[in-house]
């Protein structure tokens, strides 16, 4: 995140412009760069249903590093139901993430 100001904006701008892209390695780029903000969750649940399997696990890992409910539900679902193997190899993956994150320490 930026410590600019109004940089979180313009990174926020950046991530909607390059999501638009016909260029999978753009937004997979824009997704590993995404800003720490509530406004790129969006984007990055949108993400999920990209066409390119590449920028779906790049989504399912910036909101696995995020957290929280709704990005648990949604990877939760493409587990499940994504047609990549890959791509649904890395929601396991990240769901395994985020549970041992919330376990208590013992």
């Amino acid at each position: 995140m930026s410590g600019r100001p109004g940089g979180t904006e313009m990174e926020l701008a950046l991530l909607e412009e390059a999501m638009r892209s016909s260029d999978p390695v753009r937004r997979r780029g824009a997704i590993d760069r995404a800003p720490n903000h509530p406004a790129a969750e969006r984007l990055l649940l949108a993400a999920l249903g990209d066409p390119a399997g590449e920028v779906r696990r790049a989504a399912v890992r910036a909101l696995a590093r995020r957290g929280g409910v709704a990005a648990s539900r949604a990877i939760a679902t493409v587990s499940g139901h994504d047609p990549s193997p890959a791509v649904r190899a890395e929601a396991v993956t990240a769901l395994a993430q985020l549970l041992r994150r919330h376990q208590p320490e013992r």
